[in-house]
């Protein structure tokens, strides 16, 4: 099965090297958002207050995508942490999946 992913990630911060360069650090992911076919996305974000997992993260995602019961109410309880990068999911998704297989 092909599967497009983005993390969700905390800010990151930046160092000042003493040459004066910027370096700029990622963030730790907290999230992730899935494609599993042509707008077929799904999400999941961790609680402040748990640790977060990889493998836990990714099949909640999965499971999401999978489920094609959603509706536009459904939509609007995305967080808004996550929603830019769902956005761009769906694009992304829709040029990934509607590419012919190479033979």
């Amino acid at each position: 099965m092909k599967i497009l992913v983005q993390y969700v990630r905390k800010q990151g911060r930046k160092e000042l090297l003493e040459d004066g360069t910027v370096k700029l650090h990622r963030g730790k992911p907290v999230g992730i958002v899935v494609a599993v076919g042509k707008g077929k996305i799904g999400w999941s974000l961790c609680n402040k207050t748990d640790r977060w997992d990889k493998e836990v993260g990714k099949s909640l995602a999965i499971g999401r995508a999978i489920d094609d019961g959603r509706t536009e109410i459904e939509l609007r309880l995305i967080p808004s942490t996550v929603f830019p990068l769902y956005l761009d999911m769906v694009r992304r998704s829709e040029k990934y999946f509607s590419r012919k297989k190479a033979s």
